[in-house]
C-alpha cells in the first residue's frame, strides 16, 4: 500500500466534535453541496466515525442519504475523493479508510490504541483490513515505539479473532458463571409449565371454540387447566351448548367471551338452563323427554351435532332432578355427563 503524504509536523490542527452534526443551529444552516472537498471533510469528521481513526464501515447509499446528495451527485464526488488516494473502499464489506486520518486524529497515549480491540474484532476481514492494519501500526510506530507496541498488543494479526489469553482468576469467574448459568436453565426447567401434549387437545379446544381471538392467552389459560381426555369432553359439549344461547347469539355473537376469559373462569360448569333447549323451566320430566325425541328425530334426519343432543339430555335430566328435589336448581352440565354416559 503506497503511504499518502502526511501532513507537514508544523501544521495546525484543530479538533471537530461529531455531534456538531447533530446540533440544531447547525442543521438550520445551508447544507454542503455535492462536491469532492465537502465529502472529504465529512468522511474525516462526519457521525459514522468510531473510535479507530478514519476507519468505518458504511455504503455509499447510506452516506449519500445522510448528505441529502442524490446518488449520481454522491457518486461523482466519491470517485474524486478515491482518485486521489485520500480514501479507500472496499465494495463487497462497504469498509471505507482515510489513510490520513490519523495523522489528523493520533491518539494521546498508548491508553486509547489499547481501547480499540473490540471495534477492530468487528471489522469485516478483507485484504483492505489488512492494509489498514499495516498502515496503522507504521503510523504509530512513527509516534514512538510505545504507541506500534501498544497496537501490535491490542489488534495482533490483521484477522486474529481470538480474545487474549485469560488469568486463572479470570478463568475461575468464568467457570463460576458458566456453572450459574447451568444451574439456572435446571431451575427454569423446573418451574416450566407442562405443556398440552404436542398442541393436540388444545387445537381440538380451539377449534370447537366460537371467538378465535388472543390464541396466545388461551393457549396459556389451557395449559394452566391442564384438561384431561374426560375433563375436555365436558368442556367441548358445553361450548356447543352456550353457542345456542342467547348470550352468545346476541348481536352475531359480540358477548361471546374471549377462550382464555372462558377457561379461567371455568365456563363449562356454568349451569344449564332448560332455555338452551327452548323448553320452558317448569316442563316436566315427560315433555323434556318429547321434546328430546323430537332432537333425536331431527338428528338423523338433518345430522344434528350428537354433542347437542348430549346436552340435552343434560338439561332434561337437570329438570327431572328439580321436579324430584334431588337438586336445588339447575346441574352442571359437567356433573351430568358422565352419569348420561354410564345409564347409555
Amino acid at each position: 500500500m503506497s503511504q499518502p503524504p502526511r501532513p507537514p509536523a508544523e501544521g495546525i490542527y484543530r479538533r471537530v466534535t461529531v455531534r456538531m452534526y447533530g446540533d440544531q443551529r447547525f442543521m438550520r444552516l445551508s447544507p454542503l453541496l455535492p462536491s469532492g472537498q465537502a465529502l472529504w471533510m465529512y468522511l474525516l469528521t462526519g457521525p459514522h466515525t468510531g473510535p479507530i481513526p478514519g476507519v468505518f464501515v458504511a455504503g455509499r447509499a447510506a452516506l449519500a442519504e445522510a448528505l441529502g446528495w442524490d446518488t449520481q451527485a454522491f457518486q461523482k464526488a466519491f470517485a474524486e475523493v478515491l482518485s486521489e488516494g485520500l480514501a479507500e473502499f472496499d465494495e463487497k464489506t462497504r469498509m471505507c479508510f482515510i489513510p490520513n486520518a490519523i495523522h489528523h486524529n493520533t491518539p494521546p497515549n498508548p491508553n486509547v490504541v489499547k481501547s480499540w480491540r473490540a471495534p477492530w474484532l468487528q471489522l469485516p476481514e478483507c485484504d483492505l483490513r489488512r492494509r489498514i492494519f499495516d498502515h496503522l501500526q507504521s503510523a504509530l510506530s512513527e509516534v514512538s515505539d510505545a504507541f506500534g507496541k501498544a497496537f501490535e498488543e491490542t489488534c495482533g494479526k490483521p484477522f486474529e479473532n481470538a480474545s487474549p489469553k485469560a488469568s486463572p482468576k479470570h478463568m475461575a469467574k468464568q467457570e463460576q458463571e458458566a456453572g450459574d448459568r447451568k444451574q439456572e436453565k435446571k431451575t427454569s426447567a423446573k418451574r416450566r409449565p407442562i405443556a398440552s401434549p404436542a398442541g393436540s387437545l388444545f387445537d381440538e379446544f380451539w377449534s370447537h371454540y366460537p371467538k378465535r381471538a388472543a390464541k396466545k392467552a388461551a393457549q396459556k389459560a389451557f395449559d394452566k387447566v391442564n384438561p384431561n381426555r374426560a375433563k375436555l369432553d365436558a368442556m367441548i359439549v358445553a361450548i356447543k351448548a352456550q353457542k345456542t344461547s342467547e348470550g352468545w347469539t346476541k348481536d352475531k355473537g359480540q358477548f361471546i367471551p374471549n377462550a382464555a376469559t372462558w377457561l379461567n373462569g371455568e365456563r363449562w360448569t356454568d349451569e344449564l338452563s332448560v332455555d338452551l333447549v327452548a323448553a320452558p323451566a317448569n316442563s316436566d320430566y315427560e315433555r323434556n323427554q318429547a321434546m328430546l325425541a323430537a332432537e333425536a328425530e331431527r338428528g338423523r334426519t338433518l345430522k344434528v351435532d350428537p354433542d347437542l343432543i348430549r346436552a340435552a339430555k343434560a338439561t332434561s335430566e337437570a329438570a327431572r332432578l328439580r321436579r324430584l328435589g334431588a337438586a336445588t336448581g339447575p346441574a352442571p352440565i359437567a356433573s351430568l355427563l358422565p352419569k348420561l354416559d354410564e345409564a347409555a
